[in-house]
């Protein structure tokens, strides 16, 4: 499952069993990004992260903050995912990497998305700080 998640170049062991061993960063490097189209190929799988690297701008910097959290709302389990980034092109981008439609592998290796659906999604802009109303924080003066 470790190659669906984040690429088969990954060594197994390395990840451990649900990726605890990775900490906060999925490892994945600009050599296992620029190997996606390989790897469909060749091994028949692509990772998630791996997709995802290939968002990432000259520098190989996420353009895109996401996070996930579980919840429960309306009586069904389900994961939500809130992103940040500057504008709405690094998302599309970033979706168009994750969908990965490009490479030559079978809809249930292409990272996971055969996991998930998305019944519906929301798009809200929040204006840079210095735009906002409220004052800044603390932390940011």
């Amino acid at each position: 499952m470790s190659e669906m998640m984040y690429s088969p170049r990954h060594d197994k062991e390395k990840v451990g069993e649900t990726g605890q061993s990775l900490a906060a960063s999925s490892r994945v490097n600009e050599e296992m990004a620029d190997a996606a189209d390989e790897d469909a190929r060749d091994r028949g799988v692509v990772g998630h992260a791996q997709k995802l690297a290939a968002a990432r701008d000259d520098d190989f910097q996420a353009t895109v903050l996401r996070r996930d959290f579980n919840s429960t709302s309306a009586g069904d389990a389900h994961m939500e995912f809130v992103g940040f980034m500057k504008s709405i092109d690094d998302f599309v981008e970033m979706q168009e990497a994750m969908r990965g439609e490009h490479l030559n592998v079978e809809p249930e290796r292409n990272g996971i998305l055969g996991f998930f659906e998305a019944p519906n999604r929301a798009t809200y802009v929040v204006p840079p700080r210095k735009l906002r109303a409220l004052p800044p924080s603390p932390s940011t003066t």
